[in-house]
């Protein structure tokens, strides 16, 4: 018993004369896509940790030709364990316009690996996409000149 007090004493005076240079910190992470085609399109964002084999649902609407989607935004508690979020938009062919009913194809899909730089506790990282093309020359995803697609973070 005296020697179990004795080992307690001495971690815990080990443990106070350590100092303190773990300091949390985390990533938030913004997604936004502009709909730059002639088509509604349903959102959906995803998220993950690059050690993770399956992804979470983020947020998901509609978005109208023409207009900005940033309803994504999300909190990465372990941001050395590598922040992805995925952006799959699936082009609905509408005859009227209105973007309701079943969700259409094509399926098409872009991924943001970050790569925090763990200099700072909070770090703000980027995704964006815009949604190109028309229903007679095809659709794709391109990343947005205003974010960086590396998948760096400030």
């Amino acid at each position: 018993m005296k020697r179990l007090a004795s080992f307690g004493c001495i971690v815990a005076i080990l443990l106070t004369a350590m100092p303190a240079t773990a300091r949390a910190s985390i990533a938030v992470v913004k997604g936004e896509l502009y709909n730059q085609s002639d088509a509604c399109v349903w959102i959906t964002y995803y998220w993950s940790y690059k050690s993770e084999a399956h992804w979470r649902i983020g947020a998901s609407g509609w978005v109208a030709p023409g207009h900005r989607d940033a309803r994504f935004s999300e909190i990465f508690n372990f941001p050395s364990l590598g922040p992805q979020v995925r952006i799959r938009t699936q082009v609905m062919s509408t005859a009227n316009g209105a973007c309701t009913g079943d969700t259409g194809r094509p399926d098409i899909q872009m991924q943001f690996n970050f790569s925090p730089k763990g200099l700072s506790k909070t770090e703000y990282c980027k995704a964006g996409a815009k949604l190109v093309g028309s229903r007679s020359a095809g659709y794709r995803l391109e990343s947005w000149s205003s974010f960086d697609p590396s998948g760096e973070c400030s």
